[in-house]
């Protein structure tokens, strides 16, 4: 019995972190109709969850999904707001606890509204 529920902890354990975004085509759509303006690349990038430069917040949101942690930092006068998605992974426990570490899988920074960079992790 002790050994099943070891089993059954680690099934859970492993589906923890942020689950894969899969990309809403009718989202896409509606989103696309109310922006007829949006250039092609972005358009193109929607269609497919790929985050292009020049992008919205709206739109990083339609591909990637919710983030898990924002932070915004001003320099000489720029505001940069970055989107962090985490997967979170054990780090290790004792008797009675167990502790999490989270690792960022990819990122998104936005100045005056639009993606200027983005990053994609490996999932080691």
């Amino acid at each position: 019995m002790k050994r099943l529920l070891c089993l059954l902890s680690a099934i859970l354990v492993s589906g923890c972190g942020t689950p894969r975004f899969v990309v809403d085509p009718q989202r896409v759509q509606q989103y696309l109709t109310a922006h007829p303006d949006r250039p092609a690349d972005v358009r193109s990038a929607l269609a497919t969850g790929t985050v292009v430069r020049g992008m919205t917040r709206d739109e990083v949101a339609i591909c990637w999904g919710k983030a898990d942690r924002v932070t915004t930092e001003e320099k000489d006068g720029i505001v940069t707001e970055t989107w962090l998605y985490l997967q979170t992974q054990i780090a290790g426990h004792t008797h009675r606890t167990t502790y999490y570490r989270y690792k960022p899988v990819k990122g998104a920074k936005f100045q005056k509204g639009l993606v200027v960079r983005w990053k994609i992790w490996s999932r080691d």
